[in-house]
């Protein structure tokens, strides 16, 4: 599970984030309601998985962030843009993988995945 310790700011900013990208998710889904199976996160991790790889490395994170959610660097400047990654890439190893995505997105596992429900 996500967790964020720090300021107040530094939470704000990655709700804000998570509910942008729960409404980007809604509204992809509305729009192409034949994506696939899977939930409405998985489908749109999916979609925004531009080269199939399965993960998003802080250029493919960024450039969603920018572009498809339209926040300015003036609003969450790159350097808590990074923050946000940071937290969401669970692993560490520099990716965000659909697990983490979902997790992050939902603020639970995807079913099936291989965590324990009280982590």
């Amino acid at each position: 599970m996500l967790i964020v310790r720090g300021r107040d700011h530094d939470r704000k900013i990655i709700g804000e984030l998570r509910r942008m990208l729960q409404v980007a998710c809604k509204k992809l889904k509305e729009r192409d309601p034949d994506t696939g199976g899977g939930s409405t996160v998985e489908q749109a991790f999916q979609k925004w998985d531009k080269h199939g790889t399965g993960k998003f490395t802080f250029f493919l994170f960024s450039s969603l962030v920018r572009q498809e959610l339209h926040v300015m660097p003036a609003i969450i400047s790159d350097e808590k843009l990074r923050m946000v990654f940071s937290c969401m890439d669970l692993d560490g190893n520099g990716t965000i993988e659909l697990e983490e995505f979902v997790e992050f997105v939902t603020g639970k596992p995807p079913p099936g995945s291989n965590k324990d429900s009280d982590h």
